[in-house]
């Protein structure tokens, strides 16, 4: 045990009211119960989670920092909207994700049946000839249609 430690310490550090208050306005933005548009009112956060604007102000300031907030002249903080082409935009982005996904789950795949068959290929010349041209004809098939998919996803005005 170092000097520093203590046998009765917690494992986490608390997190600030600045820190809960941000993830809980995250949480609702994300889920939506705080529409895009929705003005923030500063004196009603204040009141709703019973402490001071300060942490209020600095919560605002991380979800503004984040993009889920836009300051607005003579309005304070709102709920950011986004565009349709920036709706696109992450729309093409989680298609390019889900792709690079299963990119991995079928190349680990792979890799899973290439062990596992191993011991009986390298008892068999006929056996290693098969597999590799199954596996070549695979990766060939499955690249082609990676590129297919990423092509679409990215779209012709990302290129």
């Amino acid at each position: 045990m170092h000097a520093f430690e203590t046998e009765n310490a917690p494992l986490l550090q608390p997190h600030s009211l600045c820190d809960v208050i941000a993830a809980r306005l995250r949480e609702q933005i994300l889920d939506h119960t705080l529409e895009p548009g929705h003005d923030i009112n500063e004196m009603e956060l204040v009141r709703h989670f019973g402490v001071s604007r300060t942490p209020i102000r600095e919560a605002l300031k991380v979800l503004h920092s984040e993009g889920l907030l836009t300051a607005q002249a003579r309005r304070g903080m709102v709920v950011t909207q986004l565009q349709e082409s920036e709706r696109l935009h992450a729309l093409r982005l989680y298609q390019l994700l889900q792709n690079y996904a299963k990119a991995q789950c079928v190349e680990s795949s792979i890799r899973k049946h290439e062990r596992i068959a191993q011991p009986a290929l390298q008892k068999s010349p006929l056996l290693t000839k098969v597999q590799m041209t199954v596996e070549r004809q695979l990766r060939l098939a499955y690249g082609k249609a990676f590129e297919q998919e990423m092509a679409k996803a990215i779209g012709p005005d990302a290129l």
